[in-house]
């Protein structure tokens, strides 16, 4: 009944150009879900990790992986759940050793090794599709977190909320979407611990995650990942979803092609509202194109490219490319 689950991953490395203190790799992770109907039932998350390995890693660009050690306890429950209506909590307590990089944003190293981090998170979402459709085409979803970031005895609060809504067009599967974020951190300006960071499509050239990763807030296509700081911030984003492209006879009875589906978007990125020396403004517009192919009659293959100009203030620009396979 998978109510209780238990998994166990070890590695090492036989890399010589790595300390030996980074080449075991282990994964320790329990989950208990509760079936009893009382105000706590839900999923129990518990779980440590030592120079956590990810294998979607070795496709870059996007890295999960991290050295040194991390101990966690967390919850999930679902609130609310009569579709399309679902609302979810969610919250973790975890600490972190020997870092070397910020847990969620490679790019950015860490001038202390030890972190302990507290958050809660709460989503709804109310999201209508058609007959046929392909994605989402109308309704809301909202989501507000907030943590506490402990680290060499100062303790970071950061809050952070997203409001995305849209509606269908005359054209059919057609939708804009309007998706917005914002958040504030209240540490200084200048320690990494007490800001956001912003840039990149965010997919891995093959890939398990979701395909339209520059839907969330820290996405920004067309720079690096983690280029753009910010100690607070708005992000608002225009989305237009086009009609998608279904095939009756494209490929064999064990590898066909499903659909096509195009989206267009612009981004527009405010960060350090509060100080005029540092403010930054970035804005961006791109393409993705999924392709989806079902392998055997039944796992579905999604091929993703994708493209993103980016430009700021004075010469500060760049563009991006993008091409993505999410397997199973």
């Amino acid at each position: 009944m998978r109510f209780d689950t238990l998994s166990i991953g070890a590695a090492y490395s036989l890399d010589s150009d790595l300390p030996g203190s980074e080449r075991p790799n282990v994964d320790i992770q329990y989950r208990h879900t509760a079936v009893n109907a009382t105000p706590l039932s839900g999923t129990w998350r518990f779980g440590a990790q030592l120079n956590y390995a990810d294998f979607y890693d070795l496709f870059g660009p996007t890295k999960q992986s991290r050295k040194g050690q991390r101990y966690f306890v967390g919850y999930d429950k679902t609130l609310l759940y009569d579709e399309p209506r679902v609302m979810s909590f969610s919250t973790e307590l975890s600490h972190h050793r020997d870092m070397d990089a910020l847990p969620r944003y490679q790019n950015i190293p860490v001038t202390f090794d030890e972190l302990t981090t507290f958050g809660a998170k709460l989503e709804y979402e109310h999201l209508k599709r058609s007959l046929g459709a392909v994605d989402h085409e109308k309704g809301f979803r909202w989501q507000f977190g907030a943590s506490l970031n402990h680290v060499d005895g100062d303790t970071i609060p950061k809050v952070q909320g997203d409001f995305d809504f849209g509606f269908a067009l005359p054209l059919k599967h057609s939708s804009i979407w309007f998706r917005n974020a914002a958040g504030a951190a209240f540490g200084e300006p200048d320690d990494e611990f007490s800001n956001f960071f912003f840039g990149g499509f965010g997919n891995n050239y093959v890939d398990r995650g979701e395909i339209k990763r520059y839907r969330h807030y820290y996405a920004l296509p067309g720079f690096e990942l983690n280029a753009i700081p910010g100690r607070n911030f708005y992000r608002g984003m225009l989305e237009w979803n086009l009609p998608p492209i279904h095939f009756k006879r494209a490929g064999t009875p064990n590898f066909y092609l499903s659909w096509i589906r195009p989206a267009i978007f612009a981004s527009s990125l405010v960060s350090n509202l509060d100080d005029d020396a540092i403010r930054t403004r970035a804005e961006n517009i791109g393409l993705q194109i999924d392709l989806q192919f079902t392998l055997m009659s039944r796992f579905e293959l999604t091929l993703s490219t994708g493209y993103a100009k980016g430009w700021g203030e004075g010469d500060f620009e760049d563009d991006e490319f993008m091409i993505s396979l999410k397997i199973m």
